[in-house]
Parts: structure tokens; C-alpha cells; sequence
């Protein structure tokens, strides 16, 4: 029950970032990190339905494992800093783009990829 509760906070939580704030449209990339957990998750449903590029960090390789047979192609560490920077320079090159157009942060604190 309690989690149920909880669903509709994540998906206005995602529409007032992504769509209210971001704006984010048709074509453009999007980085969600955390991209495994809840706000993760409804990000990449909301940023395919607009029909932008989903760019995802998670922890785990088994969350890694389960975002790619969501369809998620390009996907890093949430964890490891310098793994993260190798994997975004490779992905943005490889894509033919200089950036990213959206970032959704939904980690819990710093301790995962530095500033």
C-alpha cells in the first residue's frame, strides 16, 4: 500500500522536471541517473514518449543488465567517476554530438560520481 502511495509523487516528480523545467523535447539527449530506480524508470518511459535519446548511469552490472532489455542503449556508472567521464566521451563521439541537452539527477547523495 505504501508503495503504491507513492507512484503518483515519482511520476509528477518527472513531468515537473522533465516536461515543466527542462522542457525536454523531440530529438534531444537525456542523461538520467540512477536511471534503475523509481524516477529513473518513469524518466526513460516520459523522454521515450516525448521521443528523446535516453544517455542512463546505474549502479550495478544487473541493473546495467535489466535497463538494456528495457532498450536502453548507452549506459554507464553511477559509481565509478572516471569510468562514467571514458563512457560519456565514447558515447558522445560515436553519436556525433558535443553534449547532452537534459540532465535528471535523482541520486541520493555525492558519494557517487564527484564533481
Amino acid at each position: 500500500f505504501e508503495e503504491a502511495c507513492a507512484m503518483p509523487v515519482i511520476f509528477v516528480t518527472v513531468e515537473e522536471a522533465l516536461g515543466d523545467l527542462a522542457g525536454l523535447k523531440k530529438g534531444e539527449k537525456v542523461l538520467i541517473h540512477a536511471a534503475a530506480g523509481g524516477v529513473g524508470l518513469v524518466a526513460i518511459q516520459y523522454a521515450r514518449w516525448i521521443g528523446a535519446e535516453v544517455y542512463a548511469t546505474a549502479g550495478a552490472e544487473e541493473k546495467h543488465d535489466f535497463l538494456r532489455k528495457l532498450g536502453v542503449k548507452r549506459i554507464t556508472s553511477t559509481r565509478d567517476g572516471a569510468k562514467f567521464e571514458e563512457d560519456m566521451k565514447r558515447f558522445l563521439k560515436e553519436d556525433g554530438i558535443e553534449g547532452i541537452d537534459v540532465v535528471l539527477n535523482s541520486l541520493s547523495h555525492d558519494d557517487y560520481i564527484p564533481r
